[in-house]
């Protein structure tokens, strides 16, 4: 799915709703990791915004809230909460479609996807292409709201 606007920019707009994406799922780098350790992930945090995450690593992570398209929209991690958004700012992430486990004395982010998420997706627009729609079929399927119009 793409994302809504104000999950991301923190302000509605009518025409930039979620719509299906699944085409994004057969791209051959759908799938990312990153994988930090303790000392990585907090020097990451501390230069974002300073903090530093306090207790034992292990016990770092909250449980993640997610939009219904997946991304993260919370989550909190050794005492500060961030944003799916501020931590793939943060820890250079791919997107904010993620899940995050402690494991091996690691934390391993799964990425899904590439980008912001909201509006057109271009893989997925290009597939849509090449399956035969033309860009009228294809704006109006990542903008559903919106009216094509054309102008003299």
């Amino acid at each position: 799915m793409t994302e809504y606007s104000e999950n991301v920019f923190g302000s509605p707009r009518s025409y930039l709703v979620a719509v299906d994406s699944s085409l994004d799922t057969t791209a051959s780098d759908y799938l990312s990791t990153a994988e930090f350790t303790s000392g990585e992930l907090s020097a990451l945090l501390r230069q974002y915004d300073g903090s530093e995450p306090s207790g034992k690593p292990s016990e770092w992570l909250g449980t993640p809230s997610y939009s219904k398209s997946g991304t993260v929209l919370n989550l909190n991690i050794g005492g500060t909460e961030y944003t799916g958004q501020q931590l793939r700012s943060a820890l250079s992430l791919r997107s904010a479609a993620f899940d995050v486990v402690y494991e091996n004395s690691k934390f391993v982010f799964t990425v899904r996807g590439y980008g912001h998420a909201v509006g057109m997706s271009q893989y997925g627009a290009n597939c849509l292409a090449a399956q035969g729609y033309d860009y009228t079929q294809i704006l109006s399927h990542y903008y559903p709201t919106a009216e094509l119009t054309t102008t003299e």
